[in-house]
């Protein structure tokens, strides 16, 4: 069994001795550490432990291999470089810059609001520069959002990160990839196995993190637009935003990848041009909405009721199967729901500054708000049952995309479900899952100062929001079956 390395492990005959863990993702695990002998800091890439203890570890390698030899060929000013590609025991790295700073996620949710539209498109056009460049060497990234892209402190410059899912393409031709994707960054044919992918895949994704970067709101998932739900205008959050620059990012975010600009450089285009038709204006002028904005606490126009039956019948009639109609019944719910009046601002903040013990906290605060249990303190089956789907997917995606695929309410979800847990619940099911997860040592339920708040936790480790916020056994399933109801 291989392990992370610890601070003071040296690699490569003393070439490089590791001093802390910078990052860890759904497969992998950044370090920084010391070049000797001139002692300047590196950033040093490898397949984490989860990975590594996996049957099928020397696929995952190939996958890491092809990574960072993809990068070593890259010469960019805006592309993170990589100086090294070797082999430390069973287990390959590669040695790259160091970027001192941090994600743009992380940047903009320091901030109290938004960052201007100036200094947003500044980052845009860096990324969309080097976007450009690896589509010339015959690659598409297929992970472009804000959590892979770091601003250099220094010069506040934008370095693209992360080249795990990057594949080679011909543009248009239908090619056989994997559907690894991140939610609200994806663009519908990245869900799929076998589809048409082009640089307009890129552009979809950067088109959505310049939605978040403006609004810090999470754009609506392509599959749950596919079945009716309506992409709600940026411009609609934040006012502020230009139109040519509102109209541009919902033109790049379109499901249809033939209405899509097909290129970055077209795409890039759009944000600066003067003149916008009248119907690009209408795009953001007659667009409906069907959530809320949570961040500002205030309830944003949504459809009529007989607009929400009409949406509902629509899908329904048109779904193809068994399972298209049950997505589209609960998009339905989802449209019908009603405002909250929750900020989700502090749990953004938390999560991006790894503060997760505070985040784990403030997300039993925002469930208990939204079940009307502040007082009490604890849920029982019946409130689990009720809990908004639409709010229940603003908190998964708010833990599973700050960790990288590592927590969250569906790792846990998929956790259980692996270990063979049903809709009923099942005690020794239930043990198995807390020793999974790291809730259980020895045989004895952890309490909950003594739970692991932070990235080196079990992957589903949280959040956990303590048993005593659990009023009876069994709730894991109840929240499972209620994850299931709302498609999460």
């Amino acid at each position: 069994m291989m392990s992370n390395w610890k601070p003071g492990t040296k690699l490569q005959s003393g070439r490089y001795e590791i001093n802390k863990v910078l990052g860890y993702g759904g497969s992998g695990i950044t370090y920084r550490a010391k070049e000797n002998p001139h002692g300047h800091s590196v950033a040093i890439k490898t397949l984490n432990t989860i990975i590594q203890n996996k049957a099928d570890f020397s696929r995952h390698q190939e996958r890491f291999i092809q990574e960072a030899f993809c990068l070593a060929k890259c010469n960019h000013d805006h592309v993170i470089k990589v100086h090294n590609v070797c082999q430390e025991g069973q287990l390959w790295c590669m040695v790259m810059d160091y970027i001192a700073g941090g994600t743009l996620r992380q940047y903009v949710n320091y901030k109290k609001n938004s960052i201007s539209e100036e200094e947003a498109l500044k980052y845009i056009k860096q990324i969309g520069s080097a976007l450009t460049y690896i589509h010339e060497q015959g690659f598409i990234h297929r992970d472009v959002k804000p959590g892979n892209i770091m601003i250099r402190k220094r010069d506040m410059q934008a370095i693209l990160i992360d080249f795990g899912l990057a594949r080679e393409f011909v543009q248009d031709k239908i090619q056989t990839h994997t559907n690894a994707c991140t939610e609200s960054f994806a663009p519908l044919e990245q869900y799929e196995l076998k589809a048409k992918r082009g640089a307009y895949t890129d552009v979809y994704a950067l088109a959505a993190t310049l939605y978040y970067i403006l609004t810090l709101q999470l754009p609506f998932p392509a599959p749950f637009r596919q079945q009716g739900a309506t992409l709600i205008p940026p411009k609609q959050h934040n006012p502020d935003i230009s139109n040519t620059v509102n109209v541009a990012i919902l033109q790049g975010m379109e499901l249809s990848v033939k209405k899509r600009p097909q290129s970055i450089q077209e795409w890039l285009k759009m944000l600066t041009e003067k003149q916008v038709n009248v119907r690009q204006k209408n795009i953001w002028r007659n667009s409906k909405q069907v959530v809320i904005n949570t961040a500002n606490q205030e309830q944003l126009s949504i459809n009529k009721k007989s607009d929400n039956s009409e949406i509902a019948n629509k899908i329904k009639s048109t779904s193809k199967s068994k399972k298209e109609t049950k997505i589209a019944q609960n998009i339905s719910k989802i449209v019908s729901i009603s405002a909250s009046e929750i900020n989700y601002k502090m749990l953004q903040k938390l999560l991006a500054i790894g503060n997760l013990k505070e985040a784990d906290q403030e997300t039993a605060k925002i469930i208990l708000k939204l079940t009307n249990r502040e007082k009490k303190g604890w849920l029982d089956k019946h409130h689990i049952e009720k809990l908004p789907c639409h709010e229940l997917q603003i908190i998964n995606q708010l833990w599973h995309e700050a960790s990288n695929g590592h927590f969250g309410f569906s790792v846990q979800k998929k956790l259980y479900q692996s270990l063979g847990g049903k809709q009923d619940y099942d005690a020794k099911i239930w043990c198995k899952f807390g020793d999974k997860v790291g809730w259980r040592h020895n045989k004895n339920w952890l309490s909950y100062k003594d739970l692991n708040f932070n990235l080196w936790a079990p992957q589903g480790h949280l959040p956990m929001l303590g048993m005593q916020f659990w009023g009876f056994r069994g709730w894991l399933t109840v929240l499972i079956n209620q994850l299931n109801i709302c498609q999460i």
